[in-house]
């Protein structure tokens, strides 16, 4: 359980990054 919750943060962290980097390439997109 504890190695599962120390690996949990990376993942959402590496998921969020992705996120964030999908929205900011649909912005440029959609301004420019």
């Amino acid at each position: 359980m504890g190695r599962g919750s120390l690996k949990q943060p990376k993942y959402s962290r590496l998921f969020w990054l992705k996120v964030s980097i999908f929205q900011i390439s649909e912005f440029f997109s959609l301004v420019f």
